[in-house]
């Protein structure tokens, strides 16, 4: 199993561990060395995992008092149905570009239906 793999292994499981344990924002993740022994990965994965989760908002790193569950700020977008194949890839197509993506965005949240977004 290649380093990205465990990685993503490590930040599913200790999802799974918040889930699984009902961890409310605030409370204290168990150290580094015990995920490692949990999960069956070596600390460095942990602490590539802990990096994804703190950059996603779901853990927080407190010096020298260990990594706390966070509040992740979840967004939805609203998007219509997806009819065909086609729409998938002119989606994907289009969204390729960082400033058609956020005009798109833009429109959508207005509440302009995918489709008719206009630029």
């Amino acid at each position: 199993m290649n380093a990205s793999s465990l990685t993503d292994l490590a930040y599913q499981e200790i999802l799974a561990l918040i889930e699984k344990n009902r961890l409310a924002p605030d409370d204290r993740l168990p150290g580094e060395t015990t995920l490692a022994e949990l999960i069956g990965v070596s600390r460095p994965v942990i602490r590539q995992a802990l990096a994804r989760l703190r950059a996603e908002g779901w853990v927080i790193s407190r010096k020298g008092s260990g990594n706390f569950l966070g509040r992740p700020q979840l967004h939805s977008v609203p998007f219509d149905p997806i009819r065909n194949v086609d729409e998938v890839r002119a989606f994907l197509e289009y969204t390729s570009s960082p400033i058609r993506l956020s005009r798109m965005i833009t429109g959508i949240r207005k509440g302009t239906p995918m489709r008719m977004v206009q630029f």
